[in-house]
């Protein structure tokens, strides 16, 4: 999931920005004016995709999780992003691309959401896993209760002099 930046204004007032004052405000705003829009254009590629949860067999592997199989998938969030990237690898065709392990960038009681980057640094993949608190009644504890992908995100900058 992406953050954008948040839209900050600023009143500003007539008497201190006499002479050389209006000078520096109007140099600011075009200096600032290329970062902007540099910010703003995209020449990337973006595929997402979506889980569709399946309650039955989410809650059936959340059994099998229970009687000791696969414990990883309650704590090793790295393991299930790379597992839900793998899966997707095979749909979109991504067979060559070589990614470091996928690393946290937030995580909450319910959702963590974690990046993996290709070694050239041209594509990036995030991935949102989910904790669903209708496992609870089966899992019986949070901290017991498995990590589902919930959304994948691969996105492809080309690469070009800097």
């Amino acid at each position: 999931m992406r953050s954008k930046p948040s839209a900050v204004s600023y009143q500003l007032s007539a008497r201190p920005l006499r002479g050389f004052g209006w000078a520096l405000a109007l140099t600011l705003a075009f200096a600032f004016q290329p970062a902007l829009g540099t910010f703003a254009s995209d020449n990337c590629i973006h595929k997402v995709w979506t889980w569709k949860v399946d309650k039955s067999a989410a809650q059936k592997l959340q059994q099998s999780v229970n009687e000791g199989h696969e414990p990883w998938r309650m704590d090793d969030t790295a393991a299930v992003a790379g597992q839900a990237i793998d899966d997707r690898n095979k749909e979109w065709a991504d067979y060559n691309t070589v990614l470091g392990v996928a690393k946290p960038i937030s995580e909450t009681k319910d959702t963590a959401v974690m990046v993996a980057t290709s070694k050239d640094g041209h594509v990036r993949y995030e991935v949102k896993l989910r904790k669903y608190s209708w496992l609870l009644h089966s899992a019986k504890k949070w901290q017991w209760m498995i990590w589902l992908p919930a959304q994948v995100e691969r996105t492809e900058c080309p690469i070009g002099p800097h």
